[in-house]
């Protein structure tokens, strides 16, 4: 390679690289922003140097895409985090036609999904950008602007980190280090917003809302015709809304409650008309002889998106639980709780988002409690 006349020895560049396998950080911020290591381009060159580096393709930001690829462990601010999965795109990203698989894995409950954008995103309206399997969380970083018009979403998405799932320990997961908005140091705490209690007659107790970063709680199931009880739901964790507890209507069976941990939804049962709670999947019939409605499946997710650019766009933003619709007659069992959803961004916002994370709704039977939807503005992402 000539030097082009310059005094001294040819400039080799460092282009950029990514890194992936077990990570450990102080915070999802940074853990995001360690895949990509920057390349370096030090000293003086000339136009054939240039030229050059780029045709042999060794010139700083000539990386390449690297889709839906698994990573390694995570430990967080000291806390195991289960595992990840990575998408890293060089390049500004439109949505135009999603699709999964341009985005995410297939592997539910114990992975993350980690997504580095070096550019903006632009979701445009009629797309709905979500994984089609449950995840501990996404984490989206994207260097330039974030413009949504469709949605963006972990809405049902919340894992099942139960023992009867992925088996990952509830821990509060430090979003980022610094102030954000008034909010310095945000989190997700590992205890959400509280199921709510069994009912001693009629509709379920609601689950309590999720704070300071928090999901939220499972609606209990309700309790008709006699029944001796009904399902309490369970709290909201740092990976899921609350599941809902089954229905009691009638005599006979066993009711039970939501699985902690974004866990399967309590069991109905009775000899009348009966539902389960919704859950990671849905509960099922603790028998009793009436008929039953299985329980919905499906928990608020956690969601933490990082703009280094401007939001925009009039879109919707959500991580909501799961409504139960109930069964046959009026068979109620407890909705989900809502997830956690947290914007940083560093630039301007002149966005009209729907930001949400609610709780499913069932007209007060049982109802799920809201998590948190939040917009926090800062430096340093």
């Amino acid at each position: 390679m000539s030097n082009g006349g310059i005094i001294g020895p040819v400039n080799d560049p460092t282009p950029d690289s990514l890194t992936a396998g077990n990570k450990t950080s102080t915070d999802v911020l940074t853990l995001l922003k360690s895949l990509k290591t920057n390349g370096v381009a030090s000293g003086v060159w000339n136009m054939n140097d240039v030229y050059n580096s780029v045709k042999n393709s060794t010139w700083v930001n000539l990386l390449a895409n690297a889709i839906a690829q698994a990573g390694g462990t995570e430990t967080i601010n000291s806390l195991s985090m289960g595992s990840y999965d990575y998408t890293y795109y060089n390049n500004s990203q439109t949505v135009s036609s999603f699709t999964n698989s341009d985005w995410f894995t297939t592997t539910a409950d114990s992975r993350s999904a980690l997504i580095y954008i070096n550019g903006s995103l632009t979701i445009n309206s009629g797309q709905t950008f979500t994984p089609s399997n449950r995840k501990l969380f996404t984490a989206i970083f994207i260097s330039g602007d974030l413009i949504v018009n469709g949605t963006l979403t972990m809405n049902s998405r919340g894992a099942n980190h139960s023992s009867g799932g992925s088996n990952i320990s509830s821990n509060n997961i430090k979003i980022a280090t610094g102030t954000f908005g008034a909010v310095t140091d945000p989190q997700v705490p590992s205890s959400g917003g509280s199921g709510g209690s069994g009912s001693t007659g009629g509709a379920g107790n609601a689950g309590s809302a999720g704070t300071s970063g928090g999901t939220g709680g499972g609606g209990a199931g309700s309790i008709n015709n006699g029944a001796s009880s009904s399902g309490n739901g369970a709290s909201g964790s740092s990976f899921s809304g609350g599941p809902g507890g089954g229905e009691g209507n009638g005599v006979g069976g066993t009711v039970t409650s939501g699985t902690p941990n974004g866990g399967v939804g309590g069991n109905g049962a009775g000899n009348a008309s009966h539902s389960a709670g919704t859950g990671n999947p849905g509960g099922s019939d603790g028998g009793g002889g009436g008929a039953f409605q299985p329980g919905g499946s499906g928990t608020g997710g956690v969601l933490f998106i990082f703009v280094r650019g401007n939001l925009s766009g009039s879109g919707t933003i959500s991580g909501n639980g799961l409504q139960n619709t109930g069964g046959p007659g009026s068979a109620y069992g407890g909705s989900s709780g809502g997830g956690s959803v947290t914007i940083l961004y560093n630039g301007t916002d002149t966005s009209s988002y729907t930001l949400q994370a609610n709780g499913g709704t069932n007209g007060g039977y049982g109802d799920g409690g809201a998590g948190t939807a939040r917009k926090l503005s800062g430096s340093g992402i």
